[in-house]
């Protein structure tokens, strides 16, 4: 996913929903396609599945973005750690 407009640090990239589910579940969803979804939740003995875009971001070893759960509205908050530029690549570590 790319920028469709500059962001500023700390800027809120996106809220997404999450479905919670039970880590036992992670098995099954490990080696697909919605591996790249998954998020630890700070609920014990959970994961969440995140809808949105989040799932699309790229990876990096050096981020542009970040991401924090909201569990009171069981979401995920994606932001920018520094500017990113229009057209720039939204990656998470």
């Amino acid at each position: 996913m790319y920028a469709a407009a500059s962001i500023g640090a700390g800027d809120t990239i996106e809220v997404a929903p999450v479905l919670v589910l039970p880590a036992r579940d992670l098995a099954a969803i490990e080696n697909t396609e919605l591996e790249a979804c998954v998020r630890r939740w700070p609920e014990e003995g959970a994961i969440a599945l995140a809808l949105g875009y989040s799932c699309f971001y790229g990876r990096s070893a050096t981020p542009n973005a970040a991401w924090e759960a909201l569990p009171g509205p069981r979401a995920i908050r994606t932001f920018a750690l520094g500017p990113i530029s229009e057209g720039e690549a939204v990656t998470l570590c």
